[in-house]
């Protein structure tokens, strides 16, 4: 038998698709549906991380809108809300920061050479 790997939906399209699922959790809320709101909150975290795996700006901030009238309207509890929100990486927090710790002579070990080098902005940025 041959193994066929779906192929994953590109992130604008996963954002369609949580557009879909917003339009549905959103009517559910109206119509006291609340059988289908418990139902999409319980894939719903899965469901950012895979929307956000690529660390896109674009689809992170309309995501963030998302969240932002769901708590507007509440149509989840707080802390769903805050869980989801916590699944998205924001773009500064791809970078790690690194710093070259270096004995400098007469200049007060390491400790203080990593302390001068963030105080004068010479940091490194990159994927470490």
């Amino acid at each position: 038998t041959i193994y066929h790997r779906p192929q994953w939906p590109t992130p604008p399209h996963r954002l369609n698709l949580l557009y879909l699922a917003n339009d549905v959790i959103q009517n559910c809320k109206r119509k006291n549906a609340i059988v289908y709101r418990t139902a999409f909150a319980e894939v719903l975290v899965d469901a950012f991380l895979l929307i956000n795996s690529d660390g896109d700006a674009k689809v992170i901030k309309s995501v963030e809108r998302i969240l932002s009238i769901w708590e507007e309207r509440s149509v989840y509890e707080g802390n769903l809300i805050s869980d989801l929100r916590n699944t998205l990486v924001k773009e500064e927090s791809l970078y790690r920061t690194t710093v070259q710790v270096q004995e400098v002579p007469g200049g007060g070990g390491p400790e203080r050479e990593a302390a001068d080098c963030h105080e004068s902005g010479h940091l490194q940025h990159g994927n470490a």
